[in-house]
């Protein structure tokens, strides 16, 4: 310390290192002990050395004496503080006053104390230090200084340590960010002083208070017990630390402040603080280091901008930091060592914080360009465990600290489990982050985040922020490929368990490309996932029971609660083949939130028709099995889809299992589905369920075009068996494969017929044909009955198709035909019998008809049995040379004219080259004839005959009563319908009652000829007509009857429909003698006859003679008469 004159009054009372100072003053200007040698050489040269040397030895003693006496009182002082006097204290006051003349200082006590070191000190107590201007004053209740020894022997008060006891330090950090220091004058001094220094002016103060003399020798000050108080008005926050200790060393040039403090606050920790600065004299550079332990993570993020991303988190920190400033003030870069104890990310926007065991931290800050670099991040929590390096810049910098930041981060150790999703942690290789986060509201924006790890890398971006009741969250991710062991590595199971365990179990085997991730999630909301992949060379089953999917290709999506998976290609093996191609089938998992839920299939299925029906009949449907058929079914090609709808449960029971499904089939052929027949088709249409099919198509069946739907029904409630609703071809080819045994030429044409075929099981197949029988045409050559292919009719056939078949019933109605029955067929093929309960044919039979078969290629029987046949329409024996066959008929009636029948008539024909054979009646009910049918020019010549030729002329209406006689009656066709031309050949005949006849013998007046027609009536030997039978007239051309009473020509006509006569003839009366003259004459007239004609009602009718036609001999009778009719 450097010293300065002292005043008049402190020689009244100088310190004892003062004595010699204030001798030498009382006795200025006169020489002494203490003067030169000059005088001392005077001095012994008056005194005799025998004084001298007393003298010597009386001072050395007294000296020896006082150092005696000071090492004494040092040793009693020892140890020992000794309360200074007022002097003593005054004259402290005035060397502070002229040491530090800019303070006013005051204190209260003083004490003095010597160590056992023998080290002096002073202590003062209360001591109140203020600036020479005025202003509150620094209040310290214990200051404590030990001086340099040396120095006190030179007299000189030079304070080696000085201690510093219950001082109050404000230090505030004004919204600019400016740091200054002041102290309180007691404890209700304001929290920050505005008259502070800032740490620049701080330390150039302490440098130039160390400057003084005063404090030359001063190594260290200390403080302890300190309170200080650190308001942050940039932060809005305070602080206030009891029993801090501070301490000050000097070195040379060097400074170097150490500090110790310890901070309660509302946790269950507290916090500790080391300071540290170095400095330099009247330099503003300096290095601040700073050791913490377990302080508040908010508290340490107010304090640099570096920091600021510690205020997200709620945990202890402990770890260091050190900055430093250059020689301009600067601020240079901030390096933190930091461990942070057990906590949670805990943004001030959320409730709802992410816990975190420990996390540490290697960083450097740079101010200057607002960057942060970590060398190392580490967190270890429940969820994580990472360590991390990177480079983070701060921006939207407004205030002292940033909104936000940016940057990039790299990951060099991984490993996670997230919520303890994972049995154990994922360990990643190594990971890269791109990312944005803002403060307030707190939002973590990553812009990449790329996970590598063998090979693969997951690129993840989105965003997550902090809301009052949670979590918002948006993620999204991309994989370019993953193995199905990777995926499920990957796949936490608990998340989507069902789901994660149909893939576990279903999933053998494949890789997973362009994975797609996407997760949004929102507090108090269920989140909703997103998950999109293709896959490659997949090998899974996709429903119990099934076989697998092989090398499958295709694409998979979970958004929401449904999964489907998508094959674009891939194989499907059933039990035999070269497997099937299933692109475009796809597993739909509906909700993957309800436990065993619905599920859904869907399949397309191209190859061989056999590998289909094997696959359909795999466990549980057995769809075959149930229908009682086999996979060997058909072959062919076919394109299948098929939907089955069913619960994730295991065993599944086939009844839970609904199966909807359609096929195309092409080129398809089968040797099975109808035995002996191959059945073969170019495309067929099938759909079904797990309870019926049905197919669809046209096929040709063992050379039958058919075509239609084949169905069937399964389950315990099916009737069993099959259906067919189609058609059929009709056609002669058909019959030929039917083996119906029909006659050649019996069918032609082609049209269709619709079916329906009963296949019962266990039953005899039944069936219901129908055709309107366009296309086709029929001939029955037996009845000369035909339909044209142009014509249309209606056929329905019931039958069954046993063997042999049987056709129960059989109904056609035609042009001109209409039948119904039944028809057997034998059990080799071909007709047994076809039975028509009643057959009518153009309006000329109305009967029932058998027909039988006799052999294939043989016409067959045909037998008419009853029923009623019209020869005035009829067309009978038409047939060609080597056909035909058998024809039996028995009739109740055959008309053969408006007044001509048959009654009972019977007879057995032939058709083979036309109509012939031999048949019996009775004509009109009444005379039996016999007859002859004959073949001629296409249709059929009768012949008939009788022995009472008067009882078959009487019923045909020609004469009343007649008897005896023979007749021969033949009519031969004309080619007209119904026109024949007749020739009648009577013999022996009785006339008795005979209308026409006795009126013209009652004109002519022979009235011995009507006694004797009256009698036993008039015999006629001979009677002989030519006419011509058409259906509406009698044409007679001539005509007569010879007897021994008489002789009659006739000619003229007959209506039938009417029965009108217009005759005209000739009466020859005793034709015995008379007809000697015939040779001039007509046959049956006389030389002498009478001309006669009858016109009107055949049972009355008018009779006109001409009575001189007796003079008229017989040649110039044409004279008096037309001509005969002619009919060519």
């Amino acid at each position: 310390m450097r010293e300065t004159p002292q005043s008049p009054k402190d020689t009244a009372a100088p310190e004892a290192g003062d004595a010699g100072v204030a001798s030498g003053q009382s006795r200025a200007g006169q020489p002494g002990v203490g003067q030169t040698g000059k005088a001392g050489k005077g001095f012994g040269r008056t005194l005799p050395g025998r004084v001298l040397r007393g003298f010597a030895l009386g001072v050395l003693s007294f000296v020896l004496l006082v150092v005696i006496a000071g090492a004494a009182l040092l040793w009693y002082a020892r140890g020992t503080d000794f309360a200074a006097p007022p002097w003593v204290k005054a004259r402290i006051d005035a060397r502070l006053a002229q040491e530090l003349p800019d303070l006013a200082i005051a204190f209260d006590d003083l004490t003095l104390s010597v160590s056992d070191s023998y080290q002096p000190s002073l202590h003062l107590t209360d001591m109140r230090i203020r600036t020479a201007a005025g202003g509150d004053q620094i209040v310290l209740s214990d200051v404590t200084g030990s001086f340099d020894k040396a120095a006190l022997l030179e007299g000189q008060v030079r304070p080696r340590v000085i201690s510093v006891t219950g001082a109050r330090i404000h230090v505030s950090r004004d919204a600019n960010g400016r740091v200054g220091v002041a102290f309180g004058a007691d404890q209700n001094a304001p929290p920050a002083l505005a008259g502070g220094l800032d740490a620049a002016q701080t330390m150039g103060a302490i440098s130039t208070l160390l400057d003084r003399p005063a404090f030359a020798k001063l190594r260290r000050i200390e403080g302890a017990n300190l309170i200080v108080q650190y308001e942050d008005r940039q932060a809005g926050r305070s602080w206030i630390v009891d029993g801090g200790v501070l301490g000050l060393s000097r070195d040379g040039e060097a400074l170097k402040l150490n500090g110790n403090f310890a901070l309660l606050g509302g946790h269950a920790f507290a916090t500790t603080i080391e300071l540290a600065v170095n400095a330099r004299m009247h330099s503003p550079a300096a290095t601040l280091s700073l050791a913490v332990q377990d302080a508040p993570a908010r508290d340490i993020a107010t304090q640099s901008p570096g920091l600021a991303w510690l205020g997200v988190l709620d945990a202890p920190i402990s770890g260091a930091l050190r900055v430093s400033m250059d020689d301009q003030g600067v601020i240079g870069p901030l390096n933190g060592t930091l461990q942070i104890g057990q906590g949670a990310l805990a943004p001030d926007q959320t409730a709802d914080p992410i816990p975190f065991d420990s996390a540490r931290t290697y960083f450097t800050y740079d101010p200057a360009r607002l960057r942060l670099t970590f060398s190392e991040i580490a967190v270890k929590s429940a969820w994580i465990e990472a360590v991390a390096e990177g480079r983070i810049d701060l921006t939207e910098v407004s205030g002292a600290l940033p909104d936000a930041m940016i940057g990039q981060l790299r990951i060099t150790e991984l490993m996670v489990n997230p919520a303890g999703i994972y049995p154990a942690p994922l360990f990643l290789e190594r990971a890269e982050a791109d990312m944005r986060v803002t403060f307030d509201p707190f939002r973590l924006d990553l812009g990449r985040l790329d996970l590598r790890d063998r090979g693969q890398t997951l690129t993840l971006a989105g965003w997550v922020a902090a809301q009052p009741e949670g979590w918002d969250l948006s993620l999204t991710g991309r994989v370019p490929e993953l193995t199905a062991d990777d995926l499920l590595e990957l796949w936490p199971p608990g998340a989507l368990e069902k789901t994660r365990g149909w893939v576990a179990k279903n999933v053998l085997d494949g890789r997973v490309s362009d994975v797609q991730l996407g997760i949004r999630s929102q507090p108090e909301a269920r989140p909703d996932l997103m998950l999109g992949f293709d896959f490659h060379d997949l090998i899974t089953t996709f429903a119990p029971g099934f076989p697998p999917i092989d090398s499958a290709s295709g694409h998979g999506e979970l958004r929401g609660d449904r999964l489907v998976i998508t094959a674009d290609s891939g194989r499907i093996y059933a039990a035999e083949g070269e497997g099937l191609e299933i692109g475009g089938t796809s597993f739909i998992y509906e909700n993957t939130r309800i436990k065993r839920g619905p599920a859904e299939v869907r399949v397309k299925a191209r190859g061989e028709i056999t590998e289909v029906l094997s696959l359909i009949d795999s466990d549980p449907l057995k769809i075959l099995t149930k229908a009682g058929r086999s996979p060997d079914l058909a072959q062919g090609q076919a394109d299948v889809t098929a939907k089955l709808n069913f619960n994730l449960v295991k065993p599944l029971p086939a009844d839970q299992i609904r199966v909807t499904y359609q096929a195309e089939l092409r080129e398809v052929t089968s040797d099975v589905i109808l035995p002996e027949r191959r059945f073969s088709a170019d495309h067929l249409h099938v759909e079904g369920t797990a309870r019926q099919i049905a197919v669809t198509g046209e096929a040709d069946l063992g050379g039958i075009p058919v075509g239609g739907t084949w169905s069937s029904e399964f389950g315990p409630d099916a009737p069993g068996g099959s259906r067919v609703d189609g058609w059929v071809e009709v056609s002669e080819a058909v019959a030929a494969q039917l083996n119906l045994g029909l006659e050649p030429g019996t069918l032609g044409g082609t049209g269709r017929a619709d079916i329906a075929l009963n296949l019962p099981k266990g039953g005899v197949p039944s069936f219901d044909l129908r055709s309107d029988l366009s296309g086709i045409s029929l001939s029955l050559a037996a009845l000369n009955w035909s339909l044209g292919a142009k014509q249309t009719g209606e056929l329905t056939v019931t039958g069954t198709l046993g063997k042999p078949a049987r056709i129960e019933a059989l109904s056609v109605s035609a042009p001109g035909l209409s039948a119904s029955g039944a028809i057997s067929l034998r059990e080799g093929g071909g007709l047994d019998a076809a039975r028509f309960d009643r057959v009518r044919i153009g309006g000329w039979l109305d009967a029932p008809v058998t027909l039988t078969g006799r052999g294939k290629g043989t016409s067959p029987a045909v037998a008419i049995t009853g029923g009623t046949l019209d020869l005035r329409n009829a067309s009978l024996g038409g047939g060609k040379a080597g056909k035909g066959g058998p024809l039996a008929i028995s009739l109740d009636r055959l008309t053969i004219s408006d007044t001509l029948a048959l009654r009972n008539m019977r007879g057995d024909f032939t058709t083979q080259g036309g109509m012939q054979g031999q048949f019996t009646g009775a004509l009109n009910g009444s005379a039996r004839i016999d007859g002859t049918i004959v073949p001629r020019n296409g249709q059929s010549a009768v012949r008939i005959r009788s022995d009472n030729a008067g009882a078959v002329l009487s019923a045909a209406g020609l004469m009343k009563k007649g008897r005896d006689g023979t007749l021969d009656l033949t009519l031969n066709p004309t080619g007209a319908k119904g026109t024949y031309d007749g020739v009648l050949a009577v013999r022996n005949i009785w006339l008795q009652d005979a209308p026409s006849m006795a009126s013209l013998l009652s004109a002519v007046s022979v009235v011995g000829l009507l006694e004797q027609m009256s009698g036993n009536g008039i015999q006629f030997t001979h009677v002989d007509a030519d006419f011509r039978l058409t259906p509406t007239q009698v044409i007679l051309r001539k005509s007569s009857a010879t007897g021994a009473s008489m002789g009659i020509a006739m000619d003229g006509y007959y209506d039938l429909g009417r029965k009108v006569l217009d005759m005209q003839g000739v009466l020859s009366p005793v034709y015995a003698i008379n007809g000697i003259g015939q040779f001039l004459t007509r046959k049956g007239e006389g030389l002498i006859g009478f001309n006669y004609r009858l016109t009107g009602p055949a049972a009355q009718p008018k009779v006109a003679v001409n009575p001189l036609s007796i003079f008229t001999p017989g040649m110039f009778r044409e004279i008096f008469r037309r001509p005969p009719p002619k009919t060519n």
